[in-house]
């Protein structure tokens, strides 16, 4: 029988197993060239989980049948039970000659407790019913003690009596134990004979009907188990969840990894495609988020890297259109200054019309000088001269900017707060003394009223491990910029002034550039400007060095 459900057992194995076959070969199908690694890990949680598992599994139902058969053999069963009806019998014996002394009419009343006193009867209650209720009377009991108290018998308890049903039971009073035998004389009447039980025995009984009870149990379980099959049910039921899991935790796990890398793979398809504005916002952990946040880092880089070059190829573009609108400016200028200062010689013109023809020659020397400027800007923007690094302190700089505006247009007024600390570094004097210039000049004209104050400030700044920064600020509480102002300011020709050429923030741009500088403008209308420039000279240093290098010094 066992072989047979074994037989069983291995037949529901071999359909899971070609179950999972089945699943494993169209999970690897299903997968995109490429894409097999969830297919990979299913197959191989599944192959580490079943293979150790099934012989286990089948080890454990046979260790559990035969530890089965150890603890429960009928020959126990029976001991026990004999054991008990044993000590029961004694008891009835013992009861039922209690009873047949009480009745027997042949033997004295001495006689009869002297037999009682024998068979150590406690005490022996004739027990009658009549149509309203069931009476006890003592017929013995001993001279030592007092009649029990919870022996009452109710009507039904008598019934069963009478019918057979309650045959004998124990009872406790007063942490005694007593075996009540119970004998119906007729339908009307029983006898209850009261016989002490010693602890020790009592004891045994009761461990006794534990045994059964728990052997009872033990050997229905191993009857359903075995018989019924369920044993071998719950085995191929483990085997199939283990599977179930397997297969869950699997696809849980590749999905953690598969799904970031899709949309890593794809990201890289949109960034190969010039999408630079791609953004990963996967939820993944550990190692692939390292990845991930790598790959968000390289397309912000890239992106920083494709502004700059494009930012560099529109200046180098516009320095060309610069220098030659500068050249087809400047050609004429000088012949047309000459034929004016010719033509106010030899014009002859009335006395009375003297004003107006030298307020004419005057405007056209003035629109010629300003032709003049204009090309003299385009011509500067156009062949700025490569930085010549020295040392010296960044402060000098703003002090010698600061000192040509003491008198300006607006009487605007400055509050320098200048850092004692900077290091001195490498970097152009006159091309940085440009920049603040410049920078101070577009805080005047931005300035709403007189006598508003201009602020600047220097300030040391330590990243750590050895790199300091040095930044300088400049704050105007004037008109301000909107956010499309802002997009614009450092591209070539793009201004907001009526008379401007749009190339002073380019060129303050390129030579924060050629500093290996950042600067960054921070803007609101009606509120004011704040220009933010960062130097950093460990930079400036590698640059020199670099330099040095590739010129064989």
């Amino acid at each position: 029988f066992r072989v047979f459900l074994m037989e069983v057992f291995l037949i529901w194995l071999i359909i899971i197993s070609l179950l999972i076959t089945l699943y494993c070969i169209y999970l690897w199908r299903r997968s995109k060239k490429g894409y097999k690694l969830q297919a990979r890990v299913t197959i191989l949680f599944l192959i580490l989980t079943l293979i150790p598992s099934v012989p286990l599994t089948l080890f454990s139902i046979v260790l559990l049948n035969q530890s089965l058969d150890r603890l429960v053999s009928k020959e126990l069963d029976n001991t026990l039970s004999n054991t008990l009806d044993s000590i029961r019998t004694l008891f009835t014996q013992i009861g039922y000659q209690s009873y047949e002394v009480c009745e027997n009419k042949k033997l004295t009343e001495s006689e009869k407790i002297s037999l009682l006193e024998k068979f150590n009867v406690f005490e022996v209650v004739q027990v009658t019913k009549n149509n309203k209720s069931v009476n006890e009377k003592v017929l013995y009991i001993d001279e030592n003690c007092k009649p029990l108290e919870n022996l009452g018998i109710d009507k039904e308890e008598f019934n069963n009596i009478i019918i057979g049903e309650l045959k004998n039971s124990m009872i406790n009073e007063d942490n005694k134990n007593f075996f009540c035998y119970y004998q119906p004389v007729d339908s009307l009447k029983v006898v209850v004979v009261i016989v002490p039980v010693d602890a020790d025995v009592y004891s045994t009984i009761d461990e006794v009907e534990k045994q059964l009870s728990s052997y009872g149990l033990i050997y229905l379980f191993k009857e359903s188990i075995i018989k019924g099959k369920l044993i071998w049910g719950i085995g191929v039921i483990f085997i199939l969840i283990l599977a179930v899991l397997s297969v869950y935790v699997a696809g849980k796990l590749s999905k953690s990894i598969t799904e970031p890398i899709g949309e890593l793979s794809s990201s890289f398809s949109r960034v190969a495609d010039g999408d630079l504005d791609v953004y990963l916002d996967v939820n993944a952990k550990d190692e692939v988020n390292i990845l991930i946040s790598s790959f968000n880092k390289m397309v912000k880089d890239l992106k920083e890297t494709q502004k700059k070059l494009l930012q560099s190829e529109r200046i180098a573009a516009w320095r060309e259109v610069a220098r030659q609108i500068s050249h087809e400016i400047k050609n004429p200028l000088t012949p047309i200054r000459l034929s004016i200062h010719r033509l106010k010689k030899k014009i002859h013109y009335e006395k009375e019309d003297e004003s107006t023809i030298n307020e004419c020659f005057q405007t056209i020397s003035e629109e010629v000088e300003s032709l003049k400027k204009i090309a003299s800007e385009f011509s500067e923007f156009a062949r700025l001269p490569e930085p010549k690094f020295e040392k010296a302190n960044i402060n000098e700089v703003i002090k010698s900017a600061v000192a040509l505006y003491k008198t300006n247009k607006k009487n605007a007024r400055f509050q320098l707060e200048l850092d004692n600390n900077l290091p001195e570094f490498y970097f152009d004097f006159d091309l940085m003394k440009r920049v603040i210039i410049n920078l101070i000049t577009n805080s005047i004209d931005a300035l709403k009223k007189n006598n508003d104050i201009i602020y600047i400030k220097s300030e040391r700044l330590t990243k750590g491990e050895g790199e300091e920064n040095v930044a300088i600020y400049v704050v105007d509480y004037g008109i301000g910029m909107d956010k499309n102002v802002i997009e614009k300011i450092f591209d070539p020709y793009f201004t907001t002034k009526k008379d401007g050429t749009g190339l002073g923030m380019a060129v303050i741009k390129r030579i924060i550039d050629e500093h290996s500088g950042k600067i960054t403008v921070e803007s609101e209308p009606e509120k004011g400007t704040k220009i933010t420039i960062i130097l950093k000279p460990h930079l400036i240093k590698q640059k020199l060095q670099t330099h040095s290098i590739n010129k064989g010094e």
